[in-house]
């Protein structure tokens, strides 16, 4: 069930980010799943989530710091969410 459950999670997450606009939300604190842990490895590989933190697929507290940081570093309004603009400037 667990099981199931993720890749409904993931597939809901991919399919929103696919049709979102370029402000909409991909990714706030609270969500789950594969798309969340590709979100804070891509954080981990360019320096703003540290070892310290887990890449567990939960955007809690220390990933939405990693996203607040990222968006600090760019001049971007650090609301800690993000966006599919933002994504774009991740990856």
């Amino acid at each position: 069930m667990k099981k199931i459950f993720l890749t409904f999670a993931v597939l809901a997450v991919t399919c929103s980010a696919a049709l979102a606009g370029p402000f909409d939300l991909v990714a706030k604190r609270g969500m789950r799943g594969g798309e969340i842990a590709s979100i804070q490895l891509m954080l981990f590989d360019l320096g703003f989530h540290d070892k310290t933190k887990s890449i567990d697929g939960v955007f809690g507290a220390d990933t939405e710091e990693s996203v607040k940081n990222f968006q600090k570093k760019y001049g971007i309004p650090e609301d800690g969410i993000i966006t599919k603009k933002l994504l774009n400037k991740i990856t």
